[in-house]
Protein backbone atom coordinates (compact mmCIF):
# COMPACT_ATOMS: atom_id res chain seq x y z
CA UNK A 1 0.00 0.00 0.00
CA UNK A 2 2.58 2.71 0.76
CA UNK A 3 6.17 1.93 0.82
CA UNK A 4 8.24 4.42 3.27
CA UNK A 5 10.95 4.27 5.34
CA UNK A 6 10.28 5.96 8.96
CA UNK A 7 14.02 7.09 9.67
CA UNK A 8 13.83 9.47 12.54
CA UNK A 9 11.41 11.69 15.10
CA UNK A 10 12.44 14.62 14.93
CA UNK A 11 9.72 16.26 17.45
CA UNK A 12 6.30 15.09 18.36
CA UNK A 13 3.62 18.30 17.87
CA UNK A 14 0.81 18.38 20.03
CA UNK A 15 -1.19 15.48 21.68
CA UNK A 16 -2.86 13.99 18.17
CA UNK A 17 -0.47 11.96 16.97
CA UNK A 18 1.33 14.50 14.95
CA UNK A 19 5.05 14.11 14.42
CA UNK A 20 7.79 15.61 12.36
CA UNK A 21 9.75 12.73 11.50
CA UNK A 22 12.52 12.07 8.85
CA UNK A 23 10.62 9.67 5.94
CA UNK A 24 12.15 7.72 2.96
CA UNK A 25 9.34 7.43 0.72
CA UNK A 26 10.30 5.05 -1.55
CA UNK A 27 13.30 4.95 -3.81
CA UNK A 28 13.12 9.00 -2.90
CA UNK A 29 15.66 10.73 -1.01
CA UNK A 30 14.49 11.13 3.15
CA UNK A 31 12.33 14.03 3.47
CA UNK A 32 11.37 16.03 6.01
CA UNK A 33 7.80 14.98 7.40
CA UNK A 34 5.10 16.69 9.28
CA UNK A 35 1.56 14.43 9.24
CA UNK A 36 -0.69 11.95 11.91
CA UNK A 37 0.54 9.25 12.26
CA UNK A 38 -2.18 5.92 13.17
CA UNK A 39 -1.66 2.70 14.04
CA UNK A 40 -2.86 0.08 11.44
CA UNK A 41 -2.28 -3.50 13.23
CA UNK A 42 1.76 -3.91 14.05
CA UNK A 43 2.20 -0.65 10.60
CA UNK A 44 2.07 2.58 11.01
CA UNK A 45 -0.13 4.29 8.47
CA UNK A 46 0.26 7.76 7.07
CA UNK A 47 -2.53 10.43 7.23
CA UNK A 48 -2.42 13.66 5.39
CA UNK A 49 0.40 15.36 5.87
CA UNK A 50 3.11 17.48 4.22
CA UNK A 51 6.91 16.97 3.02
CA UNK A 52 9.68 19.00 2.86
CA UNK A 53 12.58 18.97 1.69
CA UNK A 54 15.57 20.49 3.77
CA UNK A 55 15.60 23.61 1.64
CA UNK A 56 11.74 24.49 1.60
CA UNK A 57 12.10 23.34 5.83
CA UNK A 58 14.68 25.78 6.25
CA UNK A 59 12.35 28.65 4.22
CA UNK A 60 9.68 27.92 6.47
CA UNK A 61 11.58 27.97 9.37
CA UNK A 62 12.74 31.90 8.55
CA UNK A 63 9.24 31.98 7.80
CA UNK A 64 7.89 30.95 11.59
CA UNK A 65 10.55 32.64 13.20
CA UNK A 66 9.48 36.17 11.82
CA UNK A 67 5.81 35.24 12.44
CA UNK A 68 6.66 34.21 16.39
CA UNK A 69 8.97 37.17 16.62
CA UNK A 70 5.90 40.05 16.15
Amino acid sequence: MYDFEIMETVAEVGEHGKALRIVKWGDRAPKLDLRKWQKDGENMKPCKGLTLTEEEARDLLEGLQEYLAS
